[in-house]
């Protein structure tokens, strides 16, 4: 069983993506691999949501130092997580900690956290999964590994939840 995090900016912007959201989190549950989000709203939250609705495991790794930190400052839920682990290392390292507890990444929509997640992943030879067409910056994000000068993690693309959750589980094989 697999640690997979799902990464964006914790916004929905667009109903028929977050539907996607869910059905990746489906997916993944369905593999019986765990979903790890930032426990942010958005996206994030519906393929945990997703993940829940198959009798899957999702976590949420908090930038907070508490539940109550977590509700009240950082404004994040708690439902939809069966277990959320504060950090207390704010939303820099709250990422670091999310995507190295990780064995791949999917990244749907996103902004400059997203990024900074694909950025640890891509530099710790994680698999990268990107649900193309979602938004954000998730379509600049393969440019901006090819721009980089050194190697790193797979990155693959889709627009298709199905075939990008089965490539990204393939790559862990």
């Amino acid at each position: 069983m697999s640690q997979i995090v799902v990464c964006d900016s914790g916004i929905i912007e667009d109903k028929h993506i977050g539907q996607l959201a869910f059905q990746i989190g489906g997916l993944i549950a369905e593999q019986s691999h765990t979903i790890l989000t930032g426990a942010c709203d958005g996206y994030p939250l519906q393929a945990a949501l997703g993940a829940q609705s198959k009798g899957g495991y999702s976590i949420g790794v908090s930038p907070a130092a508490n539940q109550a930190e977590h509700i009240d400052s950082y404004n994040k839920p708690t439902q939809g997580f069966n277990s959320i682990i504060y950090t207390d290392h704010g939303y820099d390292g709250r990422n670091v900690t999310l995507v190295r507890s990780a064995d791949a990444v999917i990244i749907i929509g996103g902004r400059i956290g997203s990024v900074m997640e694909f950025t640890i992943a891509y530099q710790n030879y994680k698999p990268i999964g990107i649900l193309s067409g979602s938004g954000g910056n998730s379509d600049l994000l393969p440019q901006i590994a090819a721009d980089g000068n050194r190697a790193g993690g797979k990155i693959i693309i889709s627009p298709n939840p199905q075939e990008l959750v089965q490539l990204v589980l393939t790559e862990l094989k």
